[in-house]
């Protein structure tokens, strides 16, 4: 059966197709070269009866099949592959996120390198390929590495707190990366994460009454400046001095007009932490 079965790379008519289908069914195992004809150039639905009749594919026809972008045929491909082969990170990366999610799910390591020796990340992040970050970041295996996650911060994406979160090695500029930003969930992330490292230093608790809101209790960068020098996340104080018309800390009169908003402090609030990160490394090395 192997020697009659011809497998055209020209259109099938059904007949044809009908009867490759039935070849399968009876025993038929087409060649590698003969499945990725299949695959890359039959009808859809044939080649879909084609993979249903058989328990496994060679992974040498996932690539093609990848590039044919075809989610459901792809679907039925990689439930018949046992292992994904590293090289076809290098295809993923080039087509929709849809392909690379479905491989992360079945086994294919997001850390493999590219043929131009990055890794996946990074190479998404260089070529702003949006689709594709958070597929990476949602999968618990991927690295993120310090400059990768800084130029995610940078980009202001909307990832930017996944990303924070799945750094190994934090770097204490992000907080004034995410200040800048004005990322208030992020910088609670990065607060967390240095909290360990830092907690029992004086400075560090300086830092922290400077970008924790008294009210909320959380870290804010989203910050009003009150006459007293205190600093308040700009909805918790707004709505104290609405109800209360008070400084929370003070009680002393407070209106809205007498805060200052962040565009306004901003630049000496970012210098004043630079100050304070300075002297907390200096501190921690001494």
């Amino acid at each position: 059966m192997q020697d009659q079965v011809i497998i055209p790379k020209t259109p099938m008519s059904k007949l044809q197709s009908d009867k490759l289908v039935e070849c399968i069914k009876l025993g038929f195992n087409p060649s590698i070269k003969q499945w990725i004809v299949i695959l890359s150039t039959l009808h859809v639905k044939v080649a879909i009866q084609c993979v249903s009749e058989v328990d496994t594919l060679d992974q040498k026809c996932l690539i093609p099949v990848i590039k044919r972008r075809h989610q459901h045929l792809f679907r039925e491909v990689i439930m018949k592959i046992k292992t994904i082969p590293d090289e076809t990170i290098n295809v993923l990366m080039t087509v929709n996120a849809f392909y690379l999610y479905v491989c992360l799910q079945a086994g294919l390591n997001p850390n493999t390198v590219l043929k131009n020796k990055e890794l996946p990340l990074d190479y998404a992040c260089r070529k702003s390929k949006r689709s594709h970050i958070p597929v990476l970041l949602n999968n618990s295996r991927t690295i993120v590495s310090i400059n990768t996650c800084r130029f995610i911060i940078r980009n202001q994406c909307r990832f930017t707190s996944k990303a924070i979160q799945a750094c190994q090695n934090i770097c204490i500029s992000y907080i004034l990366e995410v200040l800048i930003i004005n990322d208030s969930n992020a910088l609670n992330i990065v607060m967390e994460k240095l909290e360990k490292k830092f907690k029992e230093n004086a400075i560090w608790v300086e830092m922290t009454h400077m970008l924790r809101c008294p009210i909320s209790l959380e870290y804010s960068t989203d910050l009003v400046k009150t006459p007293s020098n205190h600093f308040f996340d700009r909805v918790c104080l707004l709505t104290w001095v609405r109800a209360h018309a008070n400084n929370p800390m003070t009680r002393e009169t407070l209106h809205v007009s007498d805060l200052q908003g962040r565009n306004e402090f901003l630049p000496e609030l970012i210098d004043e932490l630079q100050l304070k990160i300075k002297q907390l490394l200096l501190s921690k090395n001494t």
